[in-house]
């Protein structure tokens, strides 16, 4: 039997198949069943990789074993093997990780919607409906941060008559901030519709594809046998 605190392999463990009407499989270490003090024992790691959504190891099999678990979260607890060590996973099925692309996609689609009202001339309306778009497919609950430039020129346009003479400069200033953003981001002359087309959609396609593939892997855990242990 393993000694307290110490590292289970694939070696000394098992699954044994045991006949009695319906098939049971039992997870045994050095050809005993796992006792609940050697599971608890087992390093935690998520079996499912944050940044690919592939496997990190050889699913075992499933582990009924809820003791401090929130009731209202579905989940699934797996014995894996990664390294040659055992280990356990406890995975929930809405809690999918925010992809590192999401970052990447706010910064294109914040020079996006400066290029496209600055270079092409977009209105608000037509700015706000493509960000809500881009929420939309990706079901997206949080508040998007348009950059401050668009918001100070929105405010300037509405205050026109109360500037006068120096809504001009003001306007050519915010316009400048706009455009040094925008080349800060993006290639030369792109405009709102090039980058919507080549890098905003094109991400959001990504992370879309990373979620549909976290959730098929979730399912793959779900369907996995189940492992008895040992009291």
């Amino acid at each position: 039997m393993a000694d307290a605190g110490t590292t289970i392999t694939p070696d000394q463990a098992a699954v044994k198949t045991v006949p009695v009407g319906v098939k049971v499989k039992i997870l045994t270490v050095n050809r005993r069943a796992m006792t609940l003090a050697m599971f608890r024992q087992l390093p935690m790691e998520n079996i499912i990789d944050r940044e690919t959504a592939e496997f990190r190891g050889i699913p075992w099999g499933r582990v009924n074993y809820h003791p401090e678990c929130p009731r209202k979260k579905y989940h699934v607890h797996v014995v894996w093997e990664s390294e040659g060590t055992l280990k356990h996973a406890c995975e929930y099925q809405f809690d999918i990780p925010r992809h590192r692309l999401y970052d990447e996609l706010k910064k294109w689609l914040g020079a996006a919607v400066l290029a496209g009202t600055f270079r092409e001339g977009w209105s608000r309306a037509e700015v706000e409906e493509i960000v809500a778009t881009v929420k939309r497919e990706l079901r997206c609950k949080d508040s998007v941060e348009l950059p401050k430039e668009l918001y100070d020129y929105w405010n300037a346009e509405k205050r026109a008559g109360e500037r006068g003479a120096g809504l001009r400069e003001h306007l050519d200033e915010i316009r400048m901030r706009s455009e040094a953003c925008i080349d800060a981001v993006a290639w030369p002359g792109a405009t709102g519709s090039e980058m919507l087309a080549e890098r905003v959609q094109p991400l959001t396609n990504a992370i879309l594809e990373f979620e549909a593939k976290w959730k098929a892997q979730y399912e793959a855990l779900e369907r996995l046998d189940q492992l008895f242990i040992g009291i």
